[in-house]
């Protein structure tokens, strides 16, 4: 067997503070500090990493989570602070922690030896949650809307609840990947919609505080790390433009901003899924080419209470692990796809021209029709006053009114050269 020698047990006692430990020289590194004639310690960066990784009052104390892209303190630190986030009062601390107990001062390089001693310890409490979980066999996820909220058990139902919480796993897992959709449930309130996905992601890691406004600016991003289920509760009355806002949003899988601790922007990948939840039983959908992008389903009262989830939580996220590990694709299949639609078509707002457009064209014998005579003789709107919104808004009906199609343009008596609706013969 060979033998190590007593400056190799040294050597890695040095590197190793737990084999120093372990041999009797939990106090070896201070040997290693550097120090003037004096026996003064130099206040440089390697100096202070040495203290940061090897004072029991420090080491280990503060790491990176990852999830939040936050410093957490993780034990008892010398100013009696044992939980929470880093903060700068910390910071203060540390350097007075410093000065009076190793006569070491030097703000930057503390901050320096800090940065790298905690870049250096990283963790992910949800990585950490997931993996501590397995799965009994039972299946449960594809029902959840459906036992929780007595949706239509159907494969649209079941294949959009295991694909959005698939897709939470994912986002863990594997930071941005791609899922541009959103799980909407429509009810009305005080049915437990909120506090339904409030229990399965943990009050830590589920916030419903993303308001639309947040989507436009940098204020959307800052919410978004640390948590893993967002809320978006605005989703009635939206105008064209915020669909397109929301849209844009969804797509996106990363964003723009600087983390607490530092000076510099940089890109997040995306750990999170965004959810909504509206009373718009009615319709809350506007924009035909982006209603791809949410996957409404009707909820109401289940056989189980949403409020009891909590119960299976851990089953239901250890089920989406299993799915996630099996190569689940986060998309719907063309067959459920198609199923999608016509939900969202159900969904989709009906404009209260719909009726009185459609009402005329009943009655109407001519084969093609234009826009202008739609505003003028269907609506009694004013000819001065056909601007660009009252077009697209007649365009948006008559794409949902069956037996008619779009057209070119065409010179129509009266009108002159419009673009034309033609009967589907």
């Amino acid at each position: 067997m060979a033998r190590i020698t007593a400056d190799e047990l040294h050597e890695k006692a040095r590197d190793d503070p737990e084999v120093a430990k372990v041999l009797g020289l939990s106090s070896f590194w201070e040997k290693l500090l550097s120090k003037d004639k004096n026996g003064r310690i130099y206040s440089t960066i390697n100096n202070a990493l040495l203290i940061l990784r090897n004072d029991e009052a420090l080491k280990s104390k503060v790491a990176l989570n990852e999830f939040a892209n936050q410093l957490d303190i993780r034990g008892a630190l010398p100013w009696g602070k044992a939980k929470g986030t880093w903060s700068d009062s910390d910071d203060a601390e540390l350097r007075y922690y410093f000065e009076t107990s190793y006569n070491f001062t030097g703000k930057s390089k503390i901050d320096d030896a800090f940065a790298i001693a905690t870049s250096r310890l990283k963790f992910h409490p949800v990585r950490e949650y997931l993996s501590g979980l397995q799965w009994d066999g039972q299946q449960r996820l594809d029902a959840l809307l459906i036992d929780y909220f007595g949706s239509e058990d159907n494969e649209y139902t079941r294949m959009v609840t295991r694909k959005s919480f698939t897709a939470a796993v994912a986002r863990v897992y594997k930071p941005g990947i791609k899922f541009d959709t959103m799980l909407v449930l429509v009810g009305n309130q005080g049915i437990g919609k909120s506090t339904f996905f409030r229990l399965l992601a943990g009050d830590e890691w589920f916030t419903d505080d993303l308001r639309m406004e947040d989507m436009k600016n940098k204020t959307g991003a800052e919410k978004m790390p640390g948590k893993w289920i967002i809320e978006v509760a605005e989703l009635a009355g939206l105008r064209k433009t915020e669909v397109e806002e929301v849209k844009s949003f969804l797509s996106r899988n990363f964003d723009r901003y600087r983390e607490p601790y530092g000076r510099r922007s940089k890109d997040q990948l995306r750990q999170c899924i965004l959810v909504g939840t509206t009373n718009a039983v009615d319709g809350f959908l506007r924009d035909q080419t982006g209603n791809r992008r949410f996957w409404p389903v009707r909820v109401s009262r289940g056989k189980l209470k949403p409020w009891e989830i909590d119960k299976v939580r851990n089953q239901i996220w250890a089920e989406a692990k299993k799915y996630y590990e099996t190569g689940e694709a986060l998309y719907l299949t063309h067959e459920v796809e198609q199923l999608a639609t016509a939900v969202q078509e159900e969904y989709t707002e009906i404009s209260p021209w719909y009726g009185l457009i459609d009402k005329y064209l009943s009655e109407k014998s001519m084969g093609v029709v234009c826009g202008i005579e739609i505003w003028i003789h269907a609506l009694s709107g004013d000819k001065n006053k056909y601007g660009h919104r009252e077009q697209q808004e007649i365009s948006n009906v008559m794409k949902k009114i069956p037996g008619w199609e779009p057209g070119g343009r065409e010179r129509i008596p009266e009108y002159g050269r419009q673009r034309v609706y033609r009967r589907i013969s």
